[in-house]
């Protein structure tokens, strides 16, 4: 009986932090809402992005850059509609010198594993307006450094630009248009709007109380 009791506790507890997380995915995505109507910031200095990413996790901001001539990182196990595919990092070099990571935008996966699809790079200079953040620190699937070159888990500055060889800052920039014909722009959150997190983070937390306290009484029943 106490296994069932434990069980029984273990599954509420999963249905409930389910929900919540649901709720913390709607703040992110209420909060780059708020990004996107607040003003944009026009290459704005590191001291002007700190005080702007204190009280909010993403900024709106337009950049003059110099793309940088660079093997492309993928990050990998990225869905969209459906379909397999990577997302693509680039470096850029900034007006006043520093180097930011760049995430193009998704593209699909190649037909086979070992096959990375084959991308038109931008070049040159370009003014890009997109969001700015620090990126999430999601889940990784095993070692993300063995296939450095080749694929990654996350966006981690601090390797990337070991990879690159240049010195990256904290924060990295999603653009709001597609800046290479294969690859298609994507926000820094997930795809869903608030309310559709909201909408299931409601549904996780009614089953969480319906197993509650269906499982409380028949528990409680079958213990008497």
């Amino acid at each position: 009986m106490r296994v069932a009791w434990l069980v029984w506790g273990v599954c509420v507890c999963l249905l409930a932090s389910l929900g919540i997380w649901q709720v913390s995915r709607a703040l992110e995505g209420q909060q780059q809402l708020s990004a996107a109507a607040r003003d944009v910031l026009s290459n704005p200095a590191s001291i002007e992005l700190n005080e702007a990413l204190a009280s909010a996790r993403w900024q709106s901001v337009s950049f003059d850059v110099q793309w940088v001539t660079a093997e492309p990182v993928y990050l990998d196990n990225r869905t969209r509609d459906g379909q397999v595919g990577y997302e693509l990092l680039l470096p850029a070099r900034l007006s006043d010198g520093r180097y930011l990571v760049v995430n193009l935008g998704w593209t699909r996966a190649g037909s086979t594993r070992a096959s990375l699809p084959m991308i038109d790079l931008p070049e040159g200079e370009a003014l890009v307006r997109g969001q700015l953040g620090l990126p999430q620190d999601t889940f990784t699937l095993g070692n993300t450094q063995g296939d450095l070159t080749q694929r990654v888990q996350r966006i981690d500055t601090a390797t990337l630009g070991e990879f690159w060889g240049l010195s990256l800052m904290p924060w990295a920039l999603w653009p709001e248009s597609a800046l290479s014909d294969d690859v298609q722009p994507k926000t820094p959150t997930a795809y869903l709007t608030p309310s559709r997190h909201v909408g299931y983070a409601v549904q996780w937390f009614a089953l969480a109380v319906a197993l509650g306290v269906l499982g409380f009484r028949f528990l409680k029943r079958e213990g008497q």
